[in-house]
């Protein structure tokens, strides 16, 4: 498992989508301190600041 860390990004959505459009083949996990433009379902933005909590994004992906 691949861990990335970041004390600010964007959204850990958005570098997930980037490692899977790179047909990454490993599960990884995005971690950032800070977000400035942090979304969820339905691209439904959300507060983010840095040091109230930790954003993650966990990606899975099928091997056979």
């Amino acid at each position: 498992m691949q861990i990335y860390k970041y004390r600010k990004v964007t959204s850990t959505q958005d570098l997930a989508k980037k490692y899977l459009a790179n047909k990454a083949q490993e599960i990884a996990a995005f971690i950032a301190q800070e977000q400035t433009a942090g979304y969820g379902k339905r691209g439904r933005s959300f507060y983010s600041p840095a040091k109230t909590g930790i954003y993650l994004r966990v990606v899975l992906v099928k091997s056979f």
